[in-house]
């Protein structure tokens, strides 16, 4: 009885083969195809800490009334990523220590609408020391796919009422902390 191992592994080369005709560049698929001096290494390979909580505080006021809310950002690594072109980065995976999701509500809703503050990139703070910090409006037909647009002062401050007083999120946590 023949053995079905060699036509086993011709039909896998040619599935391999026909699927990697498809693309139109061989440069995305993987990063064996950067030499050694080619790749690009973003941020430590090896990271001080793997767990970072960066405190925020925003105090606003809506309406006239003054208001402060209070979380962490929880940045926790998950390893390196290659991100095509050469470029190899963290990656961290981020969520707020209270509530769910990746946004911190600013106000009270208004008219199924939400002001919330968007910490921006796990990435970005821990190699860099810098935020983006952004506000977003969530709710129905907010304005992109995802159901949330970003928010200027101004349309804020006209649409719902809220003005920013004080913003502050403490980058301590990317100190190395002394031995003990």
């Amino acid at each position: 009885m023949p053995s079905s191992f060699p036509l086993r592994t011709a039909a896998l080369a040619l599935t391999g083969a026909l699927s990697l005709s498809a693309c139109s560049s061989f440069d995305g698929l993987s990063p064996l195809t950067c030499s050694r001096d080619e790749i690009r290494e973003q941020g430590d390979a090896t990271p001080a800490q793997r767990r970072y909580a960066f405190p925020i505080r925003i105090e606003y006021e809506q309406d006239g009334r003054r208001s402060v809310v209070e979380n962490s950002l929880i940045c926790v690594y998950r390893g390196r990523e290659y991100l095509g072109d050469c470029d190899n980065a963290n990656r961290w995976s981020m969520s707020l220590a209270q509530g769910r999701g990746l946004y911190l509500a600013v106000g009270a809703p208004r008219k199924d609408r939400q002001v919330a503050y968007d910490p921006g990139d796990c990435e970005l703070l821990v190699n860099q020391g810098r935020d983006q910090p952004s506000y977003v409006v969530i709710g129905p037909d907010a304005g992109e796919a995802d159901d949330a647009a970003l928010l200027d002062p101004l349309s804020m401050r006209r649409d719902y009422g809220i003005r920013i007083l004080d913003y502050r999120i403490d980058l301590s946590a990317r100190q190395p902390r002394a031995a003990r």
